[in-house]
């Protein structure tokens, strides 16, 4: 046999079992405290089962300690011994009679520490996972927080660099293309004619943005797995929604501070994500009232124009009933939450 491939075997088997359990030491954690728990459980009540024969006992031997001390009491004042002359001082009473209750205690405690040991392991595992779980989410978020401010400096740059425009659709996968189609003119003559449309990549990650438009079900589960609710058919009525929704968020974010994604999402009709539970708005102001945080300092929609009018390339495959928001989020809410506390 080998003994160098044994050893890299066995080398690989530790690395992988460390892995292993470092990778699920929560959940390993969190099912110790309850292994625990439950046994904590059942010693307590086998513990409080022999509570009573303790405390019977107890009283067995302090009524016959009673007994003997009342019996030398007797034959001492037959003899004509007093009791400052006693050779059962009070002091050899109270050492016997500590005896006793030492002993009652011992017993009690013979039956309750595995049920103290086993209720501090229950706790020791829980908290520790916990411990470790706030370690990787305090993780998680340094990195979602570096990640969304190197996003948004090269979103800038780019911008910069070749407009907005399109940053915008590099963003969201949109491409314009050029095709030909054939249109029909006022004397009813057909001919083909090219023409510019924006198409765009239904792979392309979502990140924060949603298409505002006629909700979609999944015909398997009668879920809704796109759109919103809050959609209507009457595009001048989801233009005012829409600028009305922005305008109320940020009259609420100077208000409270704060605002998650989540909350807009489901106050414009959209499903709520895990993501849109963490990331948001943050607002703070210095002493002259002016904002002084790291983001923008309000909430965007991404489609309105300086005139309030939704700008054209936000309008999916140029249908005007779908309308993509792209939202300016900061980051992950709850550290600064948490700091400005």
């Amino acid at each position: 046999m080998n003994m160098t491939n044994v050893s890299q075997c066995l080398q690989k088997l530790s690395s992988g079992s460390s892995l292993f359990l470092r990778k699920h030491s929560t959940e390993i954690c969190l099912g110790l405290g309850v292994l625990a728990g439950i046994g904590t459980v059942v010693l307590t009540y086998r513990a409080a089962r022999k509570v009573d024969a303790v405390l019977v006992d107890h009283s067995e031997r302090r009524e016959d300690f009673e007994q003997k001390v009342a019996t030398l009491r007797e034959i001492e004042e037959e003899k004509g011994i007093s009791l400052a002359d006693s050779e059962y001082t009070s002091l050899a009473h109270k050492k016997e009679l500590s005896g006793i209750y030492l002993k009652t205690g011992l017993n009690l405690a013979k039956d309750w520490w595995p049920v103290a040991l086993t209720g501090v392991l229950s706790i020791g595992c829980v908290l520790a996972g916990y411990k470790i779980m706030q370690k990787r989410y305090i993780g998680v978020v340094a990195a979602l927080q570096a990640t969304t401010q190197a996003y948004n400096a090269l979103y800038k740059r780019i911008s910069e660099d070749h407009g907005e425009e399109y940053a915008y659709m590099a963003k969201h996968g949109l491409r314009k293309e050029t095709v030909e189609v054939e249109e029909t003119d006022a004397k009813g003559k057909t001919k083909k004619v090219k023409k510019e449309v924006v198409t765009r990549d239904e792979q392309n990650p979502k990140m924060y943005n949603r298409i505002f438009e006629q909700i979609l079900w999944d015909p398997d589960s009668g879920k809704i797995v796109d759109g919103s609710t809050h959609w209507d058919p009457d595009y001048g009525y989801n233009h005012i929604f829409l600028k009305g929704q922005q305008d109320f968020w940020n009259w609420q974010l100077k208000l409270k501070g704060h605002v998650f994604l989540n909350k807009i999402y489901d106050q414009l009709g959209f499903r709520e994500t895990y993501a849109g539970q963490e990331v948001g708005w943050f607002y703070s102001e210095d002493e002259n009232g002016n904002f002084n945080g790291d983001g923008d300092g309000y909430i965007c929609f991404g489609i309105f124009d300086e005139n309030n009018q939704i700008m054209e390339h936000c309008f999916v495959d140029g249908d005007r009933n779908r309308i993509m928001l792209d939202f300016n989020v900061d980051g992950p809410m709850h550290h600064k939450i948490a700091d400005r506390t």
